[in-house]
């Protein structure tokens, strides 16, 4: 019976198949959807970051303290 009246009615069944592409699309696809207000956002650097005149310095390491805690490092390591 249902057959019937899906086939007499194909302009309906049409359109209702159309709404629910666009639904699922809509679902799988929130960002590109026509419908959708929302967008992603992404982060920007602050106003004058790029004109910024006093960056901090880095500060000079040692090499001897480096290579210390680089031993040691590898000390624990090989002991675990």
């Amino acid at each position: 019976m249902e057959h019937e009246e899906e086939e007499a009615n194909v302009d309906g069944s049409l359109r209702h198949i159309r709404m629910l592409a666009e639904e699922l699309y809509r679902n799988e696809n929130p960002l590109r959807s026509s419908t959708s207000n929302s967008q992603q956002r992404t982060p920007q650097p602050a106003e004058g970051a790029m004109s910024r005149v006093h960056q901090p310095v880095f500060p000079l390491l040692e090499g001897e303290m480096v290579e210390d805690n680089v031993q040691r490092g590898l000390e624990r390591f090989r002991a675990e």
